[in-house]
């Protein structure tokens, strides 16, 4: 596992493993390692002022409800991650076409949440009318 691959590096550097931060550290590397390209377009679009897009650091995105207790920046990771893998595993027909995967990426990760009465609002049927299909 990754948190396995921290803790031996702190071996090999002949420093104590600190278990409080493996895990941490693990997110941390597992993000930079993945999603390296989608920062590097997100810095180059972040450029553009006609794309209207803030910062990271100034993005105050809400999350869905996750947030991790201590550490604004370790939910963020998180969710970068879980929605970048969402995207490149159901974008088949764009799997080789990075760019557009990242680009869905940032829709989705600054797309407002809505509630599923948003998305499927409850339709009343009236009395004595009739319902095709």
């Amino acid at each position: 596992s990754q948190c396995a691959m921290v803790a031996d590096r702190s071996v090999e550097a002949s420093s104590p493993v600190d278990e409080s931060n493996l895990l941490e550290e693990s997110i941390g590397d597992v993000h930079a390692d993945l999603l390296d390209g989608f920062l590097r377009w997100r810095k180059q679009l972040e450029m553009y002022a006609s794309a209207d897009i803030l910062s990271r650091e100034d993005d105050g995105r809400k999350l869905g409800g996750i947030q991790w207790q201590d550490d604004a920046n370790l939910s963020m990771q998180i969710a970068e991650i879980a929605t970048y893998l969402l995207v490149w595993g159901e974008g088949g027909n764009v799997r080789f076409m990075p760019e557009v995967i990242y680009f869905i990426t940032e829709l989705a990760l600054s797309s407002d949440a809505l509630s599923l009465d948003d998305l499927y609002p409850k339709q009343v049927p009236v009395v004595g009318e009739v319902s095709e299909g």
